[in-house]
C-alpha cells in the first residue's frame, strides 16, 4: 500500500494541510497577542511606539513642545493601526485610556483628556521620548495596554488559539474529502490503464480504457487505445500472411513429394524431364524463401542499397 499512487498523494495532502493549518495556528495567535499591544485614545488603537516616533518628530520639526495639545489629536491619528468598529470596538470602548505628555520639567504640555497644564496623572506607564540622543520629555498613558486589561490575557489566547485549531481541522477534513475525491478521479483511470494494459500482455489485444476526460489522462487512455487498434491490425496482418506463406509453400511441397514418390513407387522415371519439374519446384521454394528473408530485412530496416 505504501506504493500506491493515491496513498502517497493522499499523504501529501495531509502533510500540506497539517502545515497550512499549524501556520494558520501561529500567525493567528502571534497576530492576536500583537494586536492587543496598543492603548485606546478616543477609539483609535495606538502602539506606544509609534506615538513616540509621532511626538519626537514634532518636537523635532518645532524645536519645543509648543501647540502639541492643538496638534495631539492628530498626533494619535497619525500612530493610529485603525478605528475599532462594531462589537469588537464596543469592548475596546470599555478601555478608553488617557494620554499626558510630559516635559522634563514635569509639566503636563498636552492632555488627550484635558487642556495642557492639568495635574500629571498618578498612576501611569511611562516611555521616554528622545530627539537626537536628548532627552525631551515622557510619555505618560493612564491604565495599562489592552493586555494589562484581561483583554489579552492567556485565557483569551488559548480561546483564540482553540478556535483557530477547531476551524482548521474542519477546513482541513473537507479538504481531505475533496482532496480524496480528486485522487479517486486521478487513480481511477490509471487503474483501469493498468488492467487493460495487462489484458493486452496477456494477449488480449482487444482490451480497451474508457475514454472519460479530454485532460492528460483522457490522451493517455486515448492514445492506448489506438496503441491496442495498431496491434490488433498487425497481428491480424501477421495470421494473414503466416497464412498466405503456408498456402505458398505448399503447393511446391506439394508438387515435389508427389513427384518423388511416384518415382519411388516407379510409376514415373527418373528421367531429366521429371527432374526437370522437380527443380523447378526447389527455384520456386528458394525465391519464396528469399523474399521472406527480403521482407524480414526491410521490417528491421536493414536492407541495404544494391
Amino acid at each position: 500500500m505504501l506504493n500506491r499512487l493515491w496513498f502517497r498523494l493522499l499523504c501529501a495532502f495531509c502533510l500540506v494541510i497539517a502545515v497550512a493549518t499549524l501556520v494558520t495556528v501561529v500567525l493567528t495567535r502571534q497576530g492576536a497577542a500583537t494586536q492587543f499591544d496598543h492603548f485606546m485614545i478616543g477609539g483609535e488603537m495606538v502602539r506606544p511606539a509609534r506615538m513616540q516616533a509621532a511626538l519626537g518628530e514634532f518636537y523635532r520639526s518645532q524645536g519645543s513642545w509648543g501647540g502639541l495639545d492643538d496638534r495631539l489629536d492628530t498626533l494619535v491619528g497619525s500612530a493610529s493601526d485603525g478605528v475599532m468598529s462594531g462589537v469588537m470596538g464596543g469592548m475596546m470602548g470599555m478601555y478608553n485610556n488617557r494620554l499626558q505628555v510630559v516635559n522634563l520639567a514635569g509639566e503636563v504640555v498636552a492632555d488627550s483628556h484635558g487642556p495642557a497644564g492639568g495635574e500629571p496623572l498618578a498612576e501611569v506607564q511611562r516611555w521616554p521620548l528622545v530627539v537626537d540622543g536628548a532627552p525631551v520629555g515622557e510619555l505618560w498613558v493612564e491604565g495599562g495596554l489592552m493586555g494589562g486589561h484581561g483583554i489579552a490575557s492567556d485565557e483569551l489566547l488559548s480561546g483564540v488559539t482553540r478556535a483557530v485549531l477547531l476551524a482548521a481541522a474542519a477546513a482541513g477534513a473537507v479538504a481531505l474529502f475533496l482532496a480524496a475525491l480528486l485522487v479517486r478521479q486521478i487513480t481511477h483511470p490509471l487503474i483501469a490503464l493498468t488492467r487493460a494494459s495487462a489484458q493486452v500482455a496477456a494477449g488480449d489485444l482487444e482490451a480497451r480504457v474508457p475514454v472519460e476526460s479530454r485532460d492528460e489522462l483522457g490522451e493517455l487512455a486515448a492514445t492506448f487505445n489506438c496503441m491496442a487498434d495498431s496491434l490488433q491490425t498487425q497481428e491480424s496482418l501477421r495470421r494473414n500472411m503466416v497464412a498466405d506463406i503456408a498456402h505458398e509453400l505448399r503447393t511446391p511441397l506439394a508438387g515435389i513429394q508427389g513427384t518423388v514418390e511416384a518415382m519411388q513407387d516407379g510409376v514415373f522415371p527418373p528421367t531429366p524431364e521429371n527432374l526437370a519439374t522437380i527443380h523447378q519446384e526447389v527455384l520456386l521454394l528458394n525465391r519464396l524463401v528469399e523474399d521472406l528473408r527480403l521482407l524480414a530485412n526491410a521490417e528491421a530496416g536493414q536492407l541495404s542499397l544494391e
